[in-house]
């Protein structure tokens, strides 16, 4: 019998969060600290022709302004340490998204970073992009195999057990991309002593963190420090590590001082990952007595068109209701648009359309 259940505890952070003491990655407090601001991308796909910062460059405050030129050149970090794209922004004129860094402007002041942001004129050579699901579902293809089992799985005669079934439903359903949106927005402190870097991080993976910037440095992993004793909010969005987190250090390291960097809300939308848009046809056979005779599920998501992995498995139909006679199929789409990622329940877009369909069945019962 368990000691604790029932039994009224207090949390150990409970305290120093309603009291306003806890300290989040945004309130480290590094002397000489400069801040960072984002430019991010206008376009879906294309590249990046020219920016202009001279004015930026010219504003109050500004120490400088990092493009795609100036950056110091950075190693990608393998998904296995947590980075989940396959290249890091403004090391080239390349542009996958809209709202990718395209440059960093570095002031003494926030504000100061912003105002220079707003003066960076960037112009671009856009190429077709494609942004809709509905729009490329013929384009829809089989994606390689994830953790989560295989991506087509039958099991029994799905035929047969449908022209079984006294009762049946075939439906569509859909679901829009979903984002974190963690009260705390993601934030890095990064401050370099000669090759040894610390980063105060609002991160759900410190050791993902750790080790992603380790390798993209090229420094040993020890030689990395990453302080995190509060976060406010994650649901999964905090637990990879992403471009900003490696561009703020980078930043550091040019210009020789801490600089911290907080993603807006705006910004968050495209930089840390999201729940994929999803197409659901599910067909689903029961016997008069409600057992079910079959079940065909084929789930569509969007995934970007340089990162194909899928977060949103059909593992739920696979395993949670007994039927003998099951087909799962599991389909990608490649869009322009973000990478999508981890985000809690990773089994809610599945669940949601079998058990939407399973309300429908009970209806026709």
């Amino acid at each position: 019998m368990s000691r604790i259940v029932g039994k009224a505890l207090a949390r150990v952070d409970s305290h120093a969060k309603v009291t306003g003491r806890a300290q989040y990655a945004a309130d480290a407090r590094v002397p000489g600290t400069l801040h960072g601001f984002l430019v991010m991308s206008t376009i879906a796909r294309g590249r990046v022709t020219e920016i202009d910062t001279r004015d930026a460059e010219a504003a109050t405050g500004v120490v400088a302004v990092l493009t795609h030129r100036a950056m110091p050149r950075l190693a990608v970090p393998a998904p296995n340490v947590g980075f989940l794209k396959s290249y890091i922004p403004v090391q080239d004129d390349r542009v996958h998204h809209s709202g990718q860094p395209v440059a960093v402007v570095v002031a003494r002041t926030l504000e100061q970073a912003q105002h220079g942001a707003e003066l960076v004129r960037v112009s671009y050579r856009p190429e077709p992009a494609q942004v809709s699901l509905e729009e490329a579902m013929g384009d829809a293809y089989v994606p390689p195999e994830g953790t989560d089992g295989p991506n087509d799985l039958i099991r029994g005669d799905p035929a047969a057990g449908m022209a079984q079934a006294a009762a049946t439903v075939d439906a569509v359903y859909t679901t829009p991309m979903h984002h974190h949106n963690p009260i705390e927005p993601s934030a890095t402190t990064a401050q370099w002593e000669r090759d040894r870097l610390t980063v105060h991080e609002s991160t759900q993976g410190i050791s993902n963190s750790r080790n992603a910037l380790a390798r993209a440095f090229g420094i040993p992993v020890e030689n990395v420090r990453v302080i995190s004793p509060f976060v406010g909010g994650g649901f999964g969005a905090k637990g990879p590590v992403w471009p900003h987190t490696i561009l703020t250090a980078a930043a550091a390291k040019v210009v020789g001082s801490p600089v911290k960097l907080v993603l807006t809300r705006a910004q968050s939308y495209t930089s840390n990952g999201h729940r994929a848009q999803a197409h659901q046809r599910i067909a689903i056979g029961a016997a008069p007595d409600g057992r079910l005779t079959a079940i065909e599920h084929v789930t569509t998501q969007q995934v970007s068109r340089t990162e194909e992995s899928l977060f949103n498995s059909s593992e739920p139909t696979r395993m949670l209701y007994a039927c003998p006679n099951l087909r799962s199929a599991q389909r990608v789409v490649r869009l322009d648009l973000p990478a999508q990622s981890f985000m809690r329940s990773p089994e809610a877009v599945a669940s949601h359309g079998l058990e939407s369909a399973l309300d429908e069945l009970s209806c026709v019962l």
